[in-house]
């Protein structure tokens, strides 16, 4: 009986330890420069597979100012809410079609923790606080939605820049704008109830893309997610979007979604509608 509570025991212990699950933050414990710096956010999924993230990090805004995002690393993603920070909060959610488990380094052994993003910090004063997560949504690529039950991790940091460093200006300013990027438009089918659609994505270089803007004729500029559903018009027409980074900068593309109707048979409905006129105008003379 002993033997077998043993065993039980040690299965439990080796269980709990294979399948946990975690999200947690990566962050350099002490920063003594304005520099900007990394704070990666990780998944380990503990050996399931996930398709859906919806998270909040707290930060020190006392002593830090967010710069922006990269995707560089991470795992591709289609975002729902890219990182937005409001007042001290980053949130960001997105989903990955398929599901991942984790990822492979041929450096290391078995399946790595997801790499979701890297956020961009630098230093506004000395002081202590801590990465906070303060909420963490992770569903299971299972079909039904399920929770991932799973472990948050915390990450103090201390600032401690000279006084020197510390009123030193800061006189670095971005002034790259996102790497350019093309539009791939997709069609829908012919019988299809979806309309088609366009995808489009870029980096930058050192602060990452805060937000895209879509235009089209006559329109005014209106904040958008990739993919985006982008049903076809009567005639063919230019759609342009534009990538802006952190500081500002912008990169714009286009790209022209086909209408439903040649420009030959506007033509031809044109000079029918121009017929019928003048031959119901004529009749109406001879009456």
């Amino acid at each position: 009986m002993r033997k077998l509570l043993l065993v039980a025991i040690i299965f439990f212990i080796y269980t709990s330890q294979a399948y946990a699950s975690d999200v947690s933050i990566d962050a350099p414990r002490n920063v003594s420069d304005r520099g900007q710096f990394n704070v990666f956010v990780n998944l380990n999924t503990g050996g399931a597979s996930i398709n859906s993230i919806d998270i909040s990090i707290s930060y020190p805004k006392d002593i830090l100012v967010f710069k922006g995002y990269k995707e560089d690393g991470s795992i591709k993603k289609l975002w729902l809410m890219q990182p937005k920070d409001t007042d001290g909060i980053i949130h960001f959610s997105g989903i990955i079609p398929g599901g991942v488990e984790g990822v492979y380094n041929p450096d290391k052994d078995g399946l790595q923790p997801i790499p979701l993003v890297q956020l961009l910090f630098s230093p506004n004063g000395n002081g202590e606080g801590v990465f906070m997560i303060t909420h963490s949504d992770i569903l299971k690529n299972d079909g039904l939605g399920t929770r991932l039950d799973h472990e948050d991790i915390n990450s103090p940091i201390t600032i401690s820049m000279t006084e020197s460093t510390l009123s030193a200006t800061d006189n670095y300013s971005d002034k790259i704008p996102p790497e350019p990027f093309t539009i791939q438009y997709i069609p829908s089918g012919f019988f299809s109830k979806t309309p088609g659609m366009i995808s489009f994505f870029t980096t930058d270089i050192d602060g990452g893309i805060e937000k895209y803007q879509l235009k089209s004729y006559g329109d005014s500029w209106k904040d958008v997610l990739s993919p985006l559903a982008t049903p076809k018009g009567i005639i063919k027409r230019e759609v342009v979007v534009r990538a802006v980074d952190f500081s500002g900068n912008s990169r714009e593309a286009s790209v022209e979604i086909p209408g439903i109707l040649s420009p030959l048979q506007l033509l031809g409905i044109f000079i029918f509608c121009l017929t019928c006129y003048f031959t119901f105008f004529v009749v109406k003379r001879k009456r």
